[in-house]
């Protein structure tokens, strides 16, 4: 009895995956099948699920010179400028962030001192508050540093509240290393930054590389932020330029389609194949909170 019992409960945990599974899988699916149908299949009343005619021609109009409104100086709707401009973001930010997260997630770890850990607790409570209410002091903090309309503002935001994420994260990481080792290490005449970079960072990869792919992930796809402080087009980073496919009047459904397609791969390869070290990552810190 007690058999058929988790039988039947392995069976409803099943169906009741499979079943979200397919709920959140089958708008991405949605995009991306229909980022190769013609426009009049696009706009149809009875939609298919598969491409009856593919065409890649809304992939060839995102990276098209004449699909260029306004010219070169204002960028207009030129897909090529909005992918460069989020990887120079989100680069940079990946790689400020991870530097910053890993000395305060090492220095959280090994000086304890007075505060140390309300410190470390405090480091997510800037996640409880809602970007939106934030708009307004950030956006007047950048024009007094005169970088609205710059990629410099967009990396400080990034930096800023990607950061205490990855400082929280690390620190839990650092405190499975033995401090044995980089003990060891100083007794052997290396400094403590030596001992830092030349035995911890190599033993914490997996916990750098978890930070980088979420900062590098955040920071790719932001819209808020990049929305509000980048006017120029050919500034816009690729959320915000995805946004000018859609006016007031007309929609280009077949450009808006493939550049969301276009948006997801980089997340896709980075994430997924990381995604088992992310979680239990997020897990020992969880439970360390």
């Amino acid at each position: 009895m007690m058999k058929i019992t988790n039988l039947r409960a392995k069976i409803i945990i099943i169906i009741s995956l499979a079943v979200l599974l397919v709920f959140y899988l089958f708008p991405i699916y949605w995009i991306f099948a229909s980022s190769f149908k013609p426009i009049e299949e696009i706009m149809t009343a009875n939609p298919r699920l598969f491409p009856a005619k593919p065409t890649l021609k809304h992939y060839g109009d995102l990276f098209n010179p004449e699909a260029i409104y306004g010219g070169w100086e204002r960028g207009g709707k030129f897909f090529l400028f909005f992918v460069n401009n989020s990887l120079f973001v989100s680069i940079f930010t990946t790689l400020i962030s991870t530097l910053l997260a890993s000395l305060g997630g090492y220095a959280l770890s090994r000086f304890k001192f007075k505060g140390s850990e309300i410190i470390s607790r405090s480091m997510l409570l800037i996640y409880l508050m809602p970007g939106a209410l934030l708009m307004i002091p950030i956006y007047e903090i950048i024009a007094r540093l005169n970088l609205l309309d710059t990629h410099v503002s967009l990396i400080i935001v990034y930096v800023a509240f990607i950061t205490p994420f990855g400082i929280w994260l690390l620190r839990s990481f650092f405190d499975a290393i033995p401090i044995e080792l980089e003990e060891a290490a100083l007794v052997d005449g290396a400094s403590k930054l030596k001992a830092f970079s030349n035995v911890l960072l190599p033993l914490a990869r997996p916990g750098i590389l978890t930070v980088a792919v979420y900062a590098f992930v955040v920071s790719w796809g932001e819209y808020l932020f990049a929305s509000i402080l980048i006017f120029s087009d050919f500034k816009k980073t690729i959320a915000p330029g995805l946004a000018m496919y859609m006016g007031y009047q007309y929609i280009e459904w077949g450009s808006l389609l493939a550049g969301s397609v276009i948006v997801m791969i980089p997340v896709i390869i980075l994430f997924i194949p990381l995604a088992k070290h992310f979680l239990r990552e997020l897990m020992t810190g969880a439970i360390k909170f």
